[in-house]
Formats: C-alpha cells, structure tokens, sequence
C-alpha cells in the first residue's frame, strides 16, 4: 500500500512524460544476508546501498522499477534561475507572446506561472490551470526552460507575470509583458487629389513597432486590392524593416479608382486616405482660393484706376489755372 501511494506522488510530483516507469523490474531487491551488516546500519528496511540510482517500489499492480533524474537526491542543489531568464518581453498585438523562465537544479520542484494583476494560478509544470485557452505551458522533458505561451495577446494581457519554484520560500522571477500596437501612417493623408489618366501613389509607414507586420494589406472601399495579374496597371511593394514603407501604385487612374484607399498591416492599426480622381477640373479648395485670389486682383486693379483717374484730373486742374 505504501509503495503505490509513493508511486503515485511520483507522478503528482513530475510531470506526464518525464518519467520513465518500466512495468517489472529486472533486478531483483536486494536481500539481507549473514555477511552483510546489521539492519540498524542501513536504516529499518535491511538492504545495503546500491551504486544503482534505481529505486525499488511496491504495490498491488507488481514490483516496479523508478529512475529519477539527475540531482533528485542531491540536496546540495539548490534550485535557482539563469541569469538568461529575459524580464521584458515586447510582442505585436495577435503576434504569440513566449516568456521564458530557465530554471537551474529543479530536482523535485516544481515551476508555476501566476500573473500578478489578480494572483491567477496560469500554469504548474506543463498544465494549465485557467479556462482561457490562449495560456498554456509548454516544457521539453529533460530542458530547464519552463514557458509560458500567451496566443493572441491584446493590450489588456499586458503587465506583471512571476515564475515561481516551489521551494520553502517559493522563489519568483518577475517578467514584464508588453503588448504592442503600432499605428500606420499614409503619407499626403487624410485627402489627395489626382489627374484622370495619371499615376496615383500612395506610401504607408509603419514607425515604432519592435518587429516588422507579417504582412501589409491595401483596401480599395473596403474591398482588397488585387495585384496578381487581374490589373497590370496595379503594383504594390512592401519593404519590411525598423521602419516598414509599403508602397501602392495605380497608373492610368480612372473615375472608379476615386474613393476611400486603407493600409492594413496585420496586427496594428491601419491608416486610410480619401483619393479623388478629377477630370479636368479643380478641386473645390482649389476654386476657393482661385476666386479669392481673382477678388483680390479686380479690388487692387480698381483702386490703380481710381487712383489713376484722381492724378489725372489733379494735373489737369493745375495745368488749366
């Protein structure tokens, strides 16, 4: 009875998969004999120490043999963190956030993940302990990286989440979250006007953002805007870098090329632009200034005349005395 409650700490303690349990084993347990010494030097159970790491359990199901990992009963190891535990983590919005946690001579501790906003229990070992699917553990047997994988993350996931051993006291590394979201700007915005028959060129810039979009999407009236053969007249280039610039151009613009044109990098806020396309005539901001601009020449030209016409007859006047 003994033996099976143990053997089932064993699997409460480490995780499914990181230990390898054979059914029987193939060496038997050792035996006291008359040359060995007494029971009291070897503790209550009579056997002799054997340079076998392999421990010996017992149960209903049969006799089944335990190795444990490196350092298991070395309790000179204390578990610790590596100093290439990262402590701030910067990821796009929808982009999987991945906070690492390397632990040192975890033996038979173990490494939880808790967020500390609302002290929420995320992770122990490799299982999940929240009803929200995009958090979940992930640890490779055998590896001292403990993560934590947060899939599509928002702004609101942003903040404070601490790895924590189970050792007495329990020992936290604290990792700061960042959720980040650019903002995309199209230069000459927020309203362009072109000639019918010309070329429209519209640039978008992506400042700010610690990684470049995954991709660069262009909407025409909320419709995408194709490039793959169906106008040869339309190209767009993407050129992806600390500052990704993505280009759109349309040559031999016509009356349905007007409209509403968006950029939408994937992940961060779009930008938009209102494109008109003129046949011929002025904008009307244009035809404002231009009557401003024709108003003020008749007054100045009237004023020439009247100031003209007063000289005149002011030398007329005294030519005549």
């Amino acid at each position: 009875m003994g033996g099976t409650l143990l053997l089932l700490l064993m699997h409460l303690i480490f995780p499914a998969g990181a230990i390898e349990v054979p059914m029987f084993i193939s060496r038997p347990s050792p035996r006291p004999s008359s040359a060995q010494k007494s029971p009291k030097d070897f503790g209550t159970t009579g056997a002799a120490p054997s340079e076998d790491p392999s421990f010996i359990l017992g149960g209903k199901a049969g006799v089944v043999a335990f190795t444990p990992p490196p350092g298991f009963m070395d309790n000179s190891l204390v578990p610790d963190f590596a100093n290439t535990t990262e402590t701030n983590v910067t990821v796009l919005r929808g982009r999987t956030a991945h906070l690492h946690c390397h632990v040192l001579n975890l033996g038979t501790k173990s490494v939880s993940w808790v967020r500390h906003e609302d002290i929420h229990v995320l992770t122990v070992g490799r299982i999940t302990f929240t009803n929200d699917d995009r958090f979940e553990a992930h640890n490779t047997p055998g590896s001292g990286v403990w993560s934590l994988l947060i899939k599509y993350p928002q702004p609101r996931d942003a903040g404070k989440y601490e790895c924590q051993i189970s050792t007495r006291p329990p020992k936290a590394r604290v990792i700061a979250l960042t959720v980040v979201e650019p903002q995309a700007e199209i230069l000459r915005a927020p309203e362009l006007f072109v000639d019918r028959g010309s070329t429209l060129n519209l640039t978008c810039i992506i400042p700010d953002s610690p990684e470049p979009p995954e991709y660069v999407f262009w909407y025409h009236r909320e419709k995408m805007v194709t490039y793959d053969g169906a106008r040869s007249d339309v190209h767009v280039r993407t050129d992806k870098g600390d500052v990704t610039t993505s280009t759109l151009v349309i040559k031999n613009v016509d009356d349905k090329d007007s409209g509403l044109y968006t950029c939408a990098p994937t992940g961060m806020k779009e930008a938009s632009t209102t494109v008109t396309v003129l046949n011929g005539e002025l904008p009307q901001a244009m035809q404002t200034g231009s009557t401003c601009r024709a108003y003020v020449g008749w007054h100045v030209l009237l004023v020439a005349s009247v100031l003209y016409h007063m000289a005149w007859w002011t030398w007329h006047s005294c030519m005549a005395r």
